[in-house]
């Protein structure tokens, strides 16, 4: 692993568990205090969630990490670590078993999405230099004479012969210009509103 890398996994690693351990305070809070918090783990489950969410699976598995210690802890026979009832064994496994997969879940179903909004990023890039190119090449070629008769309902272009063709095939006929299909920033925020579109 690079130094960055390194750098970024430790990030993550100390923004998982330092979210884990705002939870342990607040639990021995809760005890000093007198206060009995009846289901520590949903605290725990909602943390792991947030840190995978925010930022990423290494950061949801090192608070997973610290749940399931807390969890060895607060669910051993008072008196004795390590030693559990047999219903407290059960939830354990649970606990084992749920909390890093909650965070391995949500942990990529978070990278999957910021590659998905990266590429999207690319593409409405791509497609916001294509759309530079066109407009230099129509103004490049001849304009027609006395504008361009187009159909208000299908947007078809008619013809000096009387015929009538789409938009897109007039464009390549008289001026060389082939147009592509993509989709714009306003379009892409309609139609994809999971997506945050960056005008990079």
């Amino acid at each position: 692993m690079t130094t960055v890398s390194m750098r970024m996994f430790w990030k993550s690693a100390l923004f998982g568990m330092m979210n884990s351990m705002i939870i342990v305070v607040i639990l021995l809070l809760g005890r000093v205090l007198q206060f009995k918090i009846p289901n520590h783990n949903l605290l725990f489950a909602l943390v792991v969630i947030w840190s995978s969410y925010k930022d990423g699976l290494v950061s949801g598995m090192f608070g997973a990490g610290v749940a399931i210690v807390v969890t060895f802890f607060a669910w051993s026979v008072p008196g004795h670590f390590f030693v559990y009832s047999s219903d407290n064994i059960q939830r354990l496994v649970v606990v084992i078993v749920c909390m890093p997969l909650m965070a391995i879940l949500v942990g990529l179903l978070k990278s999957r999405s910021d590659a998905q909004q990266k590429t999207l990023a690319a593409y409405l890039r791509v497609e916001k230099e294509k759309n530079g190119c066109l407009a230099e090449a129509l103004s490049q070629k001849e304009s027609p004479e006395g504008g361009l008769p187009v159909c208000a309902w299908c947007r078809r272009v008619r013809q000096e012969d009387g015929t009538w063709l789409n938009l897109e095939d007039c464009l390549y006929k008289h001026f060389g210009i082939l147009i592509t299909h993509g989709i714009c920033p306003e379009c892409a925020k309609s139609l994809l509103p999971d997506s945050k579109n960056k005008d990079d």
